[in-house]
């Protein structure tokens, strides 16, 4: 099985048949306009917690267009610069030790997986914050989405669970979950309640979905993921499902 991507997991977690399609199958998954929006912006707060003013930041978003070709760049601008201009983002008493960087780590897999393998995951970490006046070092994921927060917050719980592992291997100290970050919103910041003690225990079904997919064993849940998913209905993927069964790519139990 390819790499598990932190951003994939809560999709892993509710329908496992769209993951499996996209590792079992070759079912590309591209992303759109929304997506693409998100990764301009990132390119820009990127730049400033490595040095760049806000112009430069600009500047080195516009330089990286191919990455993200259907980016809707004005408002990734705006986003970026509600994001520069708030406080706790030009405060001087923070660190950045890590700034979009890409991790890999392993994972061990559920007991029930036929393969016995670990499972990989491979993602790119958006930040660790280091506050002076706390001491803790912490990950945050900006997100762009127009959803409301609260719900991106907790739909985001598997990716930042995975970033704090990865950080905390990259740089061998413990990384604790922060939360995420919203330009979008006039509150932009959304921490977390849950701890580091708790990761074991987020992941568990992960690990146990990945064994399902080993086991090509694929389910379709409809829930709010659907609404970005390439076939986006039961009456597509319930289809889907019983024609692979037929022939034979899934087991017909």
């Amino acid at each position: 099985m390819y790499p598990v991507h932190p951003s994939q997991m809560g999709d892993l977690v509710q329908c496992p048949l769209r993951i499996g399609l996209m590792h079992m199958f070759g079912d590309a998954d591209e992303g759109g306009a929304a997506a693409d929006t998100g990764s301009a912006m990132h390119k820009a707060a990127a730049a400033i917690h490595t040095g760049k003013g806000v112009a430069e930041a600009l500047e080195e978003m516009q330089k990286h267009l191919a990455e993200y070709p259907k980016a809707d760049l004005t408002d990734a601008a705006g986003l970026f610069l509600k994001y520069a201009n708030e406080t706790r983002n030009k405060d001087a008493a923070l660190s950045f030790p890590l700034v979009e960087k890409t991790i890999r780590f392993s994972i061990d897999p559920a007991p029930e997986d036929p393969t016995g393998e670990k499972i990989i995951v491979e993602g790119t970490v958006d930040q660790v914050r280091l506050l002076s006046w706390e001491g803790r070092h912490r990950a945050w994921d900006i997100k762009t989405s127009k959803k409301e927060p609260a719900y991106i917050r907790d739909m985001s719980m598997f990716q930042l669970a995975s970033y704090c592992i990865g950080a905390s291997l990259e740089l061998g100290v413990k990384v604790e979950p922060g939360g995420v970050i919203t330009p979008r919103h006039p509150n932009m910041w959304w921490p977390v309640s849950w701890k580091f003690e708790d990761i074991q225990q987020i992941l568990l079904p992960v690990r146990r979905n990945v064994a399902a997919l080993r086991a090509k064993q694929l389910w379709h849940v409809p829930n709010d993921g659907c609404r970005w998913c390439d076939m986006r209905s039961p009456d597509v993927c319930l289809p889907k499902l019983q024609e692979l069964k037929l022939k034979g790519v899934l087991p017909s139990a």
